[in-house]
């Protein structure tokens, strides 16, 4: 009580400054005087804030709003401004855009094929699908030596060797029609393709575009992703020529190839003309249902 520091313990006890007052001192006090009702003033308002919100709870009155009812309505009721984009797949397939549409867009995103426990022909089943017929016949197109003699024998003995390398089974090579693909060598548009010496299969692509340009109804700008595979296209006179092979059962009626395969041939072309940096001079559709082919543009 007797430092110079302890004047505010003094003044509290009512006691006069003692005459021997340690002015020299080296230590230095700092004296706060806190009151009891301070110690337990947090608790305290804790148990006020927690009655009042039990009495609010229990007293509830659906007229009387809180200062934040307004932020609160706004962040609830707030939308992404460009919603429709969150809904658009980054990537599509040329075969899937002719079905997608603004309405179903969502489903694009989720067309993910069924898994099958083994392949049929394992399963002793030999029956193929259409698709599955047109998905061999175009593999056997592309591993085709089109410099090579293209004649029936030939071509057994090309897809024959398909067979031993393990590139299709006996069952698969079963369904090949082998006089459809003489006959598709004996076409105009094949007898040009074999004169050019640059001939490329199976080439596939990806190029962008916005998403308003090729799926209907849409309005957003946002860019996706096209990828597709062109099945064959060939140099000629410095230009390109498309060739798109379909296997379709038409009813000799090639005008309902084209207005179905159309769109799908349009991008095929800009694709390539893209990745060649080549005039698409003329794109063809050959239908091997009808053994012909049929100019698109």
């Amino acid at each position: 009580f007797d430092h110079v520091d302890g004047e505010p313990l003094r003044d509290l006890l009512g006691l006069d400054s003692p005459i021997g007052l340690k002015m020299d001192s080296e230590s230095k006090w700092k004296v706060n005087l806190i009151d009891k009702i301070d110690i337990f003033k947090d608790q305290i308002l804790e148990e006020e804030y927690k009655s009042d919100f039990k009495e609010k709870l229990e007293n509830f009155k659906r007229e009387e709003y809180s200062d934040f009812r307004e932020e609160i309505i706004r962040r609830f009721e707030w939308e992404y401004p460009d919603s429709e984009s969150i809904k658009i797949p980054s990537k599509i397939s040329v075969s899937a855009i002719k079905s997608a549409s603004a309405e179903d867009i969502e489903k694009v995103n989720y067309n993910i094929p069924s898994l099958v426990k083994m392949p049929k022909f394992l399963a002793g089943e030999s029956d193929f699908s259409s698709a599955e017929k047109g998905t061999i016949m175009h593999f056997v197109m592309q591993h085709l030596d089109f410099r090579s003699s293209l004649d029936i024998e030939n071509i057994d003995l090309q897809i024959e060797r398909m067979i031993f390398d393990e590139l299709l089974t006996d069952e698969e090579a079963k369904i090949i029609d082998r006089e459809k693909i003489v006959l598709f060598f004996e076409s105009d548009i094949a007898s040009r393709m074999l004169k050019s010496k640059h001939i490329f299969k199976e080439v596939p692509f990806v190029y962008r575009k916005h998403a308003n340009q090729i799926i209907e109804g849409l309005k957003s700008k946002e860019d996706i992703y096209i990828q597709g595979i062109v099945d064959c296209y060939f140099e000629e006179d410095g230009e390109i020529v498309l060739v798109d092979y379909k296997t379709d059962y038409v009813v000799d009626d090639v005008d309902v190839l084209v207005d179905r395969y159309r769109d799908q041939l349009t991008m095929y072309k800009e694709a390539i003309e893209r990745i060649t940096k080549r005039k698409v001079k003329e794109s063809f559709i050959y239908s091997f249902n009808l053994n012909h082919e049929v100019k698109v543009n």
